[in-house]
């Protein structure tokens, strides 16, 4: 399920550059490396997820679900 590709990408906007966002793997990736805010609430639930998803216990959408909030919170969604 890490790999399963949404059926509609998250993208995100940082420093005029949008980021297309297709997979749990793609979320993770981003959150770890990418993301540069201090971890909010719903940052933390996406990572939590993401991991989760990884472990098998938690499926793609819901981690899709988790990213986009964590995006809103963070004011750098553009798409969904």
């Amino acid at each position: 399920m890490f790999q399963t590709a949404w059926s509609k990408p998250v993208f995100v906007r940082l420093l005029a550059t949008t980021h297309p966002i297709r997979t749990p793997s793609d979320a993770r990736t981003f959150l770890v490396d990418i993301w540069p805010f201090s971890p909010g609430e719903a940052y933390e639930r996406a990572l939590d997820a993401s991991q989760s998803c990884f472990q098998g216990h938690t499926t793609a959408e819901e981690v899709r679900i988790a990213f986009i909030a964590a995006c809103r919170e963070a004011n750098i969604l553009v798409g969904i």
